[in-house]
């Protein structure tokens, strides 16, 4: 039972059938201060190196700037609310993510954390943010303001990372740090010196098994065939007949 799951394993491996892959564009910082960090990581691994085409579709998700409505809107949770700490640092963390499989877009989340700890989640069916704990109510004020934005960051995010996708399948092999085209170099190479190590394996079986040669034909891989009992018995008679007939 184990033989025909391998060939399925190496059938997969071999034609690259489409797997999740999981992009995550990340923007971070200190609240108050222009600096900011992007970073895009894809199945977990940094994206290292890439060309013109992919940095302008990073470009394109990371380029908005939020440093003065979380200004404003932590001066409104320490002034009014008094729910935040005065002259206190937050690091923020803006996580923007899409889960695809192939070049099919099937899962998008947008979340922001604070040192650490969630703070707002979009709800993509209203394009809303839904405030974590009470100390975001401020900011999800302001950022509900604006749907419109929201929908539209949500559908350029939905359209980039299948752009990135496609670039990243088709670029070179020193495109991201997992190494995801050169998987697909190896893929072919390794399947097929998989089917030969199983087709020895195989032969080393049989020989082992049966010394006389007797039993099914092709040692394991034969008998996957299923021959016919009257066809084993009819080599078996063969074997053990008196002599040879003479044409």
């Amino acid at each position: 039972m184990r033989l025909p799951l391998t060939f399925i394993l190496l059938f997969k491996l071999n034609w690259g059938l489409p797997t999740d892959t999981v992009i995550q564009f990340q923007r971070s910082g200190v609240v108050g201060e222009v600096e900011t960090v992007e970073q895009v990581l894809v199945n977990g691994a940094p994206l290292s190196s890439y060309g013109k085409d992919v940095s302008g579709i990073i470009r394109d998700v990371l380029l908005d700037n939020y440093s003065e409505s979380f200004q404003q809107a932590f001066e409104i949770e320490e002034n009014v609310t008094n729910t935040m700490t005065k002259n206190h640092t937050y690091h923020y963390l803006r996580v923007r993510e899409c889960k695809l499989d192939g070049f099919r877009v099937v899962r998008l989340t947008d979340q922001l954390l604070v040192n650490g700890n969630d703070f707002l989640t979009l709800d993509r069916s209203t394009d809303t943010w839904t405030a974590e704990v009470p100390q975001a109510l401020a900011l999800k004020q302001l950022w509900d303001w604006d749907t419109e934005r929201m929908r539209r960051e949500r559908i350029q995010l939905h359209e980039s990372c299948t752009e990135l996708m496609k670039e990243l399948t088709y670029s070179e092999p020193t495109t991201t740090g997992a190494g995801m085209s050169m998987l697909t170099v190896l893929a072919p190479l390794l399947a097929c010196l998989a089917f030969i190590a199983l087709v020895i394996a195989s032969f080393l079986i049989s020989k082992r098994q049966d010394p006389n040669g007797s039993g099914h034909p092709g040692g394991v891989l034969g008998s996957i065939v299923h021959y016919p009992q009257n066809v084993t018995e009819t080599l078996q008679a063969s074997q053990s007949g008196k002599g040879y007939q003479v044409l």
